[in-house]
């Protein structure tokens, strides 16, 4: 296989000779986001980013994960493999590698349905994605029987329920702030790499005092003058949008839980920023800005 993202095919009208001609990027990848946070061993990964229909590898926690299925040059799918670990992605070319920050979560690869407390606390996912004070938030990861203690950015959770060894549920506590989500068990600490936001209006609301939050963005990625649906919670009062530093002049409010934004001029991959009155949201995940 020629490792390049266009290949062309040139016909010698003398030889009759067919001659393949690698056009394309020579760079290494990287790595904007992921999907699912985590999962099972047999389960499908969808990697995005940049420069990946060149990718020779993938690794999870540095265990090879085998073929690698090229959707697009900013899409890769892999199966997660068997003896996975939770841990970090790797992702190779023959121009370097990138590996992302965040974890992978595998799920139920260790602790079986019970002892828990063996394996540290991992976390994959919560629903729903913020809310108030009060609030009942639903924990998706591993190694939860053993935990003891769960701490929304430093403070410690009213109440907490392990549902099972792969969910948990924790009562907002009084005094929260939007931050990192921290779990602990007898093997040790879990800190989450994106922050559970806090709104005072609970997590649908469209309270004007409480700062707007993006959950997902489709497409999750586009072309300069696409228009991208974003949905999330306190939209309908934004005043601003941005992509990296290029502000977005032209978006439409659907509903506080719904808005379309059209990719400005110049715009590369990057966070998206939404403000109102109340303040600014920044994703942690990159909008995939195509041909950049």
């Amino acid at each position: 296989m020629i490792g390049f993202s266009k290949v062309t095919r040139i016909v010698s009208a003398f030889s009759g000779l067919v001659m393949i001609v690698a056009t394309g990027s020579a760079q290494a990848p990287s790595i904007s986001d992921f999907q699912p946070w985590g999962g099972p061993t047999g389960s499908i990964l969808t990697i995005g980013g940049k420069n990946l229909s060149t990718a020779s590898a993938v690794y999870l926690n540095n265990l090879n994960c085998g073929f690698v299925t090229v959707v697009n040059d900013w899409k890769v799918k892999i199966t997660v493999p068997a003896g996975a670990t939770t841990g970090k992605i790797k992702i190779v070319n023959a121009f370097g590698n990138y590996t992302c920050s965040s974890d992978f979560v595998v799920t139920g690869s260790s602790g079986g349905g019970g002892g828990g407390g063996s394996s540290l606390p991992s976390i994959a996912s919560w629903t729903p994605w913020q809310g108030a004070v009060g609030d009942v938030i639903s924990f998706s990861g591993s190694g939860f029987t053993g935990v003891t203690s769960v701490k929304f950015n430093g403070l410690e959770a009213a109440l907490i329920s392990a549902v099972s060894n792969t969910q948990l549920k924790a009562t907002v506590p009084f005094g929260a702030t939007t931050g990192l989500v921290k779990f602990t068990n007898a093997a040790g600490s879990y800190t989450t790499s994106t922050n559970f936001n806090i709104s005072s209006s609970g997590s649908g609301g469209g309270n004007s005092g409480s700062l707007p939050g993006i959950s997902t963005f489709n497409p999750w990625h586009g072309a300069v003058g696409d228009v991208i649906t974003f949905t999330g919670s306190n939209l309908s009062n934004v005043t601003g949008v941005s992509i990296g530093n290029v502000i977005a002049t032209t978006f439409q409010i659907v509903s506080s839980t719904e808005m379309k934004v059209t990719i400005p001029a110049g715009a590369v991959s990057a966070p998206v920023s939404v403000t109102n009155p109340a303040g600014t949201y920044t994703t942690s995940s990159n909008i995939i800005i195509d041909g950049t």
